[in-house]
């Protein structure tokens, strides 16, 4: 007879080891079929010859056997087997509540180091998921429930095999149980039961505590009384806990009335009242799970959050089944911007309460807006299978079935999406009315699938089935056009263009269609003018098809054509004729040509068009046409913008011609305006903010004007002055004031042009402040997606809300975002290399205690003067009876506890502050070749050398030749070479590995810089890259790279801004004053309206 299990040694390293946990489980299936048989011993009355007379029919598996036989065989190997199975499992749970987790620790740091990591979206989407790993005792306590619920099933498929040949009708638990009570020996003194066992009164409470087998004193082998107490006492803390919670969750007819009132009062943002009255709820009911989660809930609305996660956790500990506390869990974490463990919360909520339609919606919210399609369409498909509160199906509703189709497109399964919108149209009774937008939407929303699918025959026979009657007409000719393009039906095609344009003839998209259609090649250009003539007759007042043409014309033909153009624009007084005009000058000829017939018109010796002004006033309003420029009076402004642009660039020139405009015109704001533009390209940064201002008073009304005059301003640091403008145009009543509401209404140019001012004046904490204004706007926009979730789903607007969800997902592309990350990058690099420093992209010099001693003192003084004017201010404002912190809607604004960014200057990881701006820079713009280098410099300050050559490697391929490249690319391989001790053989393969071939180890670093100066030596940019990294490799030629740096000054082709960019050089390296007066000096001589250069006697 087979023998029962083996126990193996207990210890906690065995419940770890998952292969030695489950063992070999088959056995016990195959115990009673291979096993059993062996009970059947020959026949104890001998064999009986007659017993072959006739065939045996009955198998030997349906033999009863002997019941001592099957009896012993039960007691002593199958119930033995069973109970040591038992023991193991009840040891290795006591191991999985254990709280202590010796992989914490790492398993931290490597959470950590994860989040660190930048990854490329774009290559993989899923590449920026970071998922933790699961604790150890996690681990192990689901394999536990796992073999507990295997172990259930093949003892009982055992027991119907033994019950088959022994015939005992008890199941296998009560069995087990009888068997588990004959072993153990009991002495309780009320039921006269025997047992040598001391157990702790507590050990049966339902309490959550793991059972401590080791507190049992037992003297039967494989402890089987703690298996038999560890069975009690789990199903008795089962059952205690459930009538616990149950009792609890059990509120009186009032506090059932309170409840619903405090979940009303929520909804409407009661809050005090809210409060209130749950805890009269909880002065009844002080555990009540549902309503501390709902007071926790009011609580964060009212900016507690913290306070909130506190009351929100006890409420789980009183009520851990409810799926309000888990939902309250999840909002909590959501508010937070903790998707991830707000999703676990809600998935939790959902085993509790599968058919919660709110519990399902914000699910569904929080997956699309991590772009979890795969979860989004398994959560809107579940919505869609369930009801309603009321009953109703959710399949009735329109919008179910468009988010489940959302979510199939989103995820790129287009066929599934068809068939979801195609099954909903089937469903409808009778067809939606012409007026239906709804519908109208959906129809143009499912032929976009369509065609997206590459099937364009079918998406076009789609269209043609409801495009007369859907209401978006424009769209619906759009995309019929378009298909029948793409089809080569070129007829139809072009039939489809020319109808578009007798809708809006000055969209310039369906000009190229129609000649896409009409098969013209550019290199044609008779066919084309001839098309464009024919729609500028039909649309004399038009301007694309007379624009247009000078961009394929050539010679004589551009031209007369253009001076048509200028003609009739010049005599209307356009403002805008030059920047219509501009994007020609990348043709050099062109330019000329636009240059020679403005200067005839200037010298009155062109040939005026026939009809004189080419068009009379409207309604022949003489009034109006006599506040018109004269022509000459616009040729003047023209030719004074284009001797200002860059491409045509003659300052002198352009003043002279603005200053005779505004002679013939003094109260023309374009002119003054285009005079501050002339005087801030010739360095004059102060006179052109005073001209720009002049240009701002003679129209005050004018929004535009006020908002150049303020950015005028804030380009010559003048903050105070800028923000008084900007007030003049923003509300009153505004928290904040006019900053405060610039900032509400996220004024993006303003703010950043704010802090760019403030980095100049080395006001850093103001400076920061406004860049991390920009970086929550950002912020903000990325949160707004939640509000169009739901809200362009319910009103039907798809295909607006897919393009909306396609520019979010490239959103910190903006150039606001960049600079804002770019500038505040550089302040914290600034931060991090200290007072003082030697120039060379901030690398540290021995600063004496004293001289730090001196600039801490220095920038405190400063602080405490800004903190003073801070509260004088708030002092004023609290008089005026204006600091109460509510806006126009009555909404409590938090108050700024940190107004001048003293917390943000003062942070004791700046490069660790620098990635949160970092990061996005460089996933969303790797192109930006600014923010691959001012990347470069944060991560070779923090020694992560293989993320500094990533950020090399890109920008060197965006521009090869660029000076900073060069820079950074001598400063790694100098670094490397000067490292106190060798990097580990792995990394430093890798690193060398993409390095080597750029720069060999063993290189020549000032040869190479050598050989890059002779390359670029017209360039002063080229020329400041090469002084830099000289100062790098050969401290003692400071004098002689200061030297240089003045020298040039001489090249011919060095611009106003390089001469900025050398000054700052100077600055950066603390030169001597006498190097900086000579450098002043002859700057100012060679721009001497520059106030950069000017000295305070100037």
């Amino acid at each position: 007879m087979s023998q029962p299990s083996h126990k193996p040694r207990l210890t906690p390293q065995f419940c770890f080891n998952e292969t030695a946990l489950r063992g070999k489980t088959d056995p016990l299936i195959h115990i009673p079929s291979t096993n059993l048989n062996s009970l059947m011993t020959p026949a104890r009355a001998g064999f009986d010859p007659s017993s072959t007379a006739e065939r045996q029919t009955q198998t030997t598996r349906t033999r009863p056997l002997d019941p001592e036989a099957c009896q012993g065989f039960k007691e002593n190997v199958l119930f033995q087997s069973w109970q040591t199975r038992s023991d193991v499992l009840a040891y290795c749970a006591g191991v999985a509540v254990n709280p202590d987790d010796p992989d914490l620790i790492a398993r931290e740091a490597e959470s950590a180091k994860d989040r660190e990591r930048v990854v490329d979206k774009r290559l993989d989407p899923y590449s920026g998921r970071f998922f933790p790993r699961e604790a150890r005792t996690e681990s192990l306590a689901n394999l536990i429930r796992n073999e507990r619920g295997v172990e259930g099933i093949i003892r009982a498929r055992t027991w119907g095999l033994v019950t088959e040949r022994c015939g005992d009708g008890a199941g296998w638990q009560e069995a087990l149980d009888k068997w588990r009570l004959t072993r153990v020996d009991v002495r309780d003194r009320d039921y006269g039961k025997v047992i040598d066992l001391e157990l702790h009164a507590s050990f049966l409470k339902p309490r959550t505590e793991s059972l401590q087998i080791s507190n049992l004193r037992v003297s039967l082998p494989f402890c089987l009384i703690a298996s038999v107490i560890l069975d009690v006492a789990q199903r008795l803390q089962f059952k205690s806990a459930n009538m616990s919670q149950q009792q609890q969750m059990q509120l009186g007819a009032k506090e059932r009335s309170l409840f619903a009132q405090i979940v009303k009062h929520y909804e409407s943002k009661q809050y005090k009242k809210g409060l209130k009255c749950a805890e009269q709820v909880l002065r009844k009911s002080p555990k009540h799970g549902d309503t501390q989660a709902m007071k926790a809930l009011i609580i964060n609305a009212q900016g507690n959050t913290d306070e909130a996660f506190v009351l929100c956790k006890e409420a789980l500990k009183n009520a851990m089944k409810s799926h309000v506390c888990w939902h309250v869990y999840g909002l909590l974490w959501r508010c937070i911007k903790n998707y991830e463990e707000a999703i676990k919360a809600y998935k939790f909520a959902l085993k509790l309460e599968p058919d919660s339609q709110q519990i399902l919606r914000d699910l569904a919210l929080l997956q699309i807006q991590m772009r979890d399609y795969q979860g989004y369409i398994q959560s809107r498909r579940t919505i869609l299978q369930s009801k309603t509160p009321n009953g109703q199906k959710n399949s009735n509703y329109r919008l179910n079935w468009t988010a489940l189709a959302v979510a199939q497109h989103l995820a790129g399964d287009l066929y599934d999406a068809e068939r979801t919108l195609t099954t909903f149209e089937e469903t409808l009774r009778s067809a939606p009315p012409n007026t239906d937008n709804e519908h109208s939407e959906a129809l143009l929303y499912k032929n976009t699938i369509i065609a997206e699918t590459g099937e364009t025959e079918r998406a076009l026979e789609h269209l043609e089935a409801f495009s007369k009657s859907n209401l978006d007409r424009t769209a619906a000719m759009e995309m019929r056009a378009h298909y029948l393009l793409q089809l080569d039906r070129r007829e139809e095609a072009e039939k489809a263009y020319r109808a578009l344009l007798d809708r809006n003839a000055e969209y310039r998209a369906y000009y190229d269609g129609l000649r896409k259609a009409m098969k013209i090649e550019d290199s044609d250009t008779q066919s084309l003018k001839t098309l464009y003539d024919e729609y500028a007759k039909k649309n004399p007042r038009g301007d694309t098809a007379k624009r247009v043409p000078l961009e394929f014309l050539h010679g004589d033909e551009f031209r007369e054509a253009a001076d048509q153009y200028l003609q009739q624009m010049l005599y209307k007084g356009v403002p805008s004729t030059f920047a219509n005009i501009k994007a020609l000058y990348s043709d050099s000829t062109k330019r000329k040509t636009v240059q020679s017939l403005a200067e005839s018109y200037l010298s009155n010796t062109h040939s005026p068009l026939a009809n004189g002004s080419a068009e009379k006033p409207v309604n022949g309003d003489e009034k109006s046409q006599a506040k018109q420029p004269s022509f000459d009076d616009s040729v003047l402004y023209f030719l004074a913008q284009h001797y200002n642009y860059h491409l045509s660039r003659d300052l002198a020139r352009s003043m002279e011609l603005i200053d005779k405009a505004i002679e013939a015109q003094p109260d023309e704001v374009n002119y003054h305006m285009t005079k501050a533009r002339v005087l801030k390209h010739r360095g004059n940064i102060q006179k052109a903010s005073e001209t720009m201002e002049k240009a701002r008073s003679l129209d005050e009304r004018d929004r535009y004007i006020n908002t150049k005059a303020a950015k005028y301003q804030l380009r010559n640091d003048e903050n105070e002055a800028a923000i008084t403008n900007m007030g003049k145009f923003t509300r009153k009543e505004a928290v904040g004031g006019p900053l405060g509401d610039l900032i509400d209404m996220q004024c993006m140019w303003y703010v950043t042009e704010d802090g760019e001012a403030y980095m100049r004046q080395g006001n850093f904490g103001l400076a920061l402040k406004r860049f991390t204004a920009v970086y929550d706007i950002f912020e903000t926009w990325q949160e707004d997606q939640f509000d169009f979730h739901t809200f362009s789903i319910r009103k039907g607007q798809i295909r607006a809300y897919i393009n909306m969800l396609r520019w979010e997902d490239h959103l910190r592309e903006h150039p606001y975002f960049s600079r804002a990350a770019i500038s505040a990058t550089r302040i914290y690099l600034r931060l991090f290399d200290g007072p003082k420093m030697n120039g060379v992209n901030g690398e540290h010099k021995d600063v004496g205690a004293n001289e730090r001693k001196k600039a801490q003192k220095k920038a405190r003084k400063a602080q405490e003067k800004q903190e003073q004017i801070h509260a004088e201010k708030k002092d004023a404002k609290k008089t005026a009876g204006t600091g109460t912190g509510a806006g126009a809607d009555g909404e409590v604004k938090k108050e700024d506890i940190d107004p001048q960014g003293i917390m943000l200057v003062q942070t004791t990881e700046p490069l660790v502050d620098a990635m949160k701006f970092l990061t996005p820079l460089l996933e969303y713009s790797p192109k930006n070749i600014e923010g691959q280098h001012v990347g470069f410099d944060v991560f070779i300050r923090r020694r992560k050398y293989l993320l500094a050559l990533r950020c090399l490697l890109v920008a060197r391929s965006i521009d090869p030749s660029h000076p900073l490249s060069h820079e950074q690319t001598i400063r790694l391989r100098h670094t490397l070479q000067s490292l106190p001790e060798p990097l580990p053989p792995q990394f430093s393969e890798a690193l060398e590995g993409e390095f080597s071939p750029l720069i060999p180890p063993d290189a020549d670093l000032l040869k190479l810089n050598s050989d890059f100066l002779a390359g670029h030596s017209d360039s002063a940019a080229h020329v400041r890259a090469f002084l830099r990294t000289r100062q790098l490799l050969d401290p003692k030629s400071a004098d002689e790279n200061q030297k240089d740096v003045i020298r040039t000054l001489a090249l011919p082709l060095v611009s106003l801004e390089d001469a900025v960019s050398g000054l700052e050089l100077l600055n950066d390296w603390h030169a001597e004053s006498r190097y900086r007066n000579d450098y002043m000096a002859a700057a100012h001589e060679r721009w001497p309206e520059a106030t950069v250069f000017m000295s305070t006697k100037d």
